[in-house]
């Protein structure tokens, strides 16, 4: 068995040359694919299933820590970028690399995430408190799938993975980073999360109209959907019903941003697939029409 190379950037060819950045990020890639394919099936198959999103990656100092874009803007949609703080070591680019892949994973299978946000041309779109907490709960997801996947990975070469064990792991990593998930997914993430929804209903079609989309529920089948969508459930779809109570985002966010959208009660608005029936599309359509683009691949 070969011997795996060491982590090494050479940063005062890395910092200004974009053809250093490329090589060395193709490298890495391959390294830790490598350690991936050999750690065992369920981490084979990660690697697989990311594969077949055709997600790009690409290194932009610019960035802080790493960052996955499905929409694309200035960024190639579909796409993966690192920044230099996620460069300091092998664990960290792994275990940011498995986090923003399992994002990519989300949202090339989960039909709800592309309802996010409301825009000039979405006819459906998630009402804010439930599009908030699937946000929640794709970060929960990939901070725990992360984990657990490096951990897999590090292990010596020949131990089973199984989907049960792979479950068990989950339940007892997940009591253990409780505190830490509400703080970074939920608290930490709600000012970011109202200027994005803020943006967004600000945006006017080329007739000057505002977004007015039929604002929806999430449905037990979209929860499913986001437990599976990289590989074996990390958390589970019965505990993620919708809460009482989203903490301090519950003072004031679905208040304003429901009376911006124009919703009096998102208590009785359809469930996401009871609108989509009525269009006659099924998730898998409307995933269809929303998928991310193939990204590009380093180099």
């Amino acid at each position: 068995m070969s011997k795996t190379p060491p982590f090494h950037i050479d940063w005062l060819r890395f910092i200004d040359s974009e053809e250093a950045q490329v090589d060395w990020l193709r490298q890495e890639i391959a390294v830790q694919d490598a350690l991936a394919e050999r750690a065992g099936v369920l981490t084979r198959q990660f690697n697989a299933a990311v594969r077949g999103t055709g997600v790009g990656e690409k290194i932009h100092l610019g960035v802080k820590g790493a960052a996955f874009f499905p929409v694309g803007g200035s960024v190639p949609r579909n796409t993966i970028l690192y920044g230099s703080s996620v460069l300091v070591s092998r664990q960290e680019f792994m275990n940011a690399r498995l986090h923003e892949q399992t994002h990519a994973l989300q949202f090339n299978r989960i039909a709800a995430a592309s309802a996010r946000f409301p825009g000039p041309g979405a006819e459906v779109c998630l009402c804010p408190r439930d599009s908030y907490w699937l946000s929640i709960l794709m970060e929960r997801d990939a901070y725990l799938r992360a984990a657990l996947l490096e951990d897999m990975i590090g292990r010596k070469p020949g131990k089973p993975q199984t989907a049960e064990s792979f479950q068990g792991m989950a339940r007892r990593l997940e009591r253990r980073m409780a505190p830490f998930m509400w703080v970074v997914t939920a608290s930490a993430y709600y000012p970011d999360y109202r200027a994005m929804w803020t943006y967004h209903l600000a945006q006017k079609d080329s007739e000057g109209r505002p977004p007015r989309p039929e604002y929806v529920r999430l449905e037990e089948e979209d929860l499913q959907e986001l437990v599976t969508a990289a590989g074996p459930a990390a958390m589970r779809a019965e505990r993620l019903i919708r809460p009482r109570s989203l903490g301090w985002w519950q003072k004031d966010g679905p208040i304003v941003l429901n009376a911006l959208a124009g919703i009096d009660d998102d208590r009785a608005l359809p469930g996401f697939g009871e609108a989509l029936r009525a269009r006659g599309l099924s998730r898998e359509e409307f995933l269809a029409r929303t998928r991310p683009a193939t990204g590009s691949a380093p180099g």
